[in-house]
């Protein structure tokens, strides 16, 4: 019962164009994976890993899609301007322009650190990687996106369930909120809508030192009222579902997949 494979729905963004941060592994790389099985065309953007975002992009063109991968430290915003020049550059390659339809912020890193102790080149960069580049990219992909595009943020529970050692990475978090709102607002007039995904505890790379640890998993499954821990597919779900055309009223949103963590009252 906990290995729930959401169904592909083929064809869903044909035609489309999409650009994923942070898509080589995790939740970035499942998004990525169900956009090309459904048709769009993939952007994939990685930092450090490329054999992982080849491997993505790999996977998507041997089930006939297509798909390019685009290096670029998301915290330079230097390189934010190369990563859309790699997309203009190649979209209009391998497709004829460089429109968009579809961007995936995803791209993110933690802090592990009280606010009262943490250093400030460590605030500078989760809040740079994690809400400065969210903006930024999505102010350029708004320049290339057609009408009723769409832009899909990957937010946390840490922004409004604060931990002790996640204060700078929580603050990073809500900013998207804010940022959300407003393209929704800015843009809305031209079909565009924003939202943010919001996932529970799901399996990744970046969780796997807690949910080894099998007291912790325990607790949280506990806490969760679908009983089990989350997967990156269960995510790309959601955002999937928000990156496409039955999701053109839903704008301006926060959005939890989380299989309904701490709903369940801990006494």
């Amino acid at each position: 019962m906990n290995d729930i494979s959401p169904a592909i729905i083929p064809g869903r963004f044909a035609g489309k164009r999409a650009l994923v941060t942070g898509g080589g592994r995790g939740i970035g790389a499942a998004i990525a994976s169900r956009l090309g099985k459904e048709g769009a065309a993939v952007g994939i953007v990685y930092r450090t890993r490329s054999h992982d975002a080849e491997e993505v992009a790999s996977e998507i063109a041997n089930n006939n899609g297509i798909a390019f991968t685009i290096q670029a430290d998301l915290e330079k915003t230097s390189e934010i301007e190369a990563m859309w020049q790699a997309w203009d550059a190649t979209s209009e390659q391998l497709l004829g322009d460089n429109q968009l339809d579809v961007l995936i912020n995803n791209a993110g890193v933690t802090s592990a650190a009280p606010l009262t102790e943490i250093f400030e080149h460590a605030y500078d960069r989760v809040m740079a990687i994690n809400a400065k580049a969210a903006l930024f990219v999505s102010a350029e992909g708004a320049k290339r996106m057609r009408e009723g595009g769409r832009i899909v943020t990957i937010g946390s529970g840490a922004a409004d369930r604060p931990g002790a050692l996640n204060g700078a990475y929580g603050m990073s978090k809500a900013a998207l909120l804010a940022m959300t709102r407003s393209l929704a607002v800015e843009l809305g007039q031209h079909g565009i809508t924003a939202n943010v995904v919001s996932p529970g505890y799901t399996r990744t790379d970046n969780t796997a030192h807690m949910l080894s640890v099998p007291e912790f998993a325990a607790r949280v499954t506990e806490l969760t009222a679908m009983k089990r821990l989350g997967s990156p597919e269960d995510v790309a779900s959601l955002a999937c579902y928000l990156a496409s055309p039955e999701a053109d009223w839903v704008t301006g949103q926060w959005i939890e997949a989380s299989g309904g963590y701490r709903m369940i009252p801990p006494v």
